[in-house]
């Protein structure tokens, strides 16, 4: 029983593994482009803001 319990999970790894990997590539890439968007995004809205609110910051 814990012979074939173990040959079992011995094959899921491989099946597993590549999956996850790329899911952590996609969730990575979307990550840096949400990054890059926000950042893009915050310079926009701090050169226009700092013509105008230049006390603020």
């Amino acid at each position: 029983m814990k012979f074939k319990l173990n040959e079992k999970s011995k094959g899921i790894p491989p099946v597993n593994r590549k999956p996850s990997m790329t899911v952590m590539n996609v969730l990575n890439k979307r990550l840096q482009f949400l990054n890059e968007k926000k950042m893009a995004q915050f310079k926009i809205t701090h050169e226009m803001s700092s013509g105008t609110n230049r006390i603020n910051t």
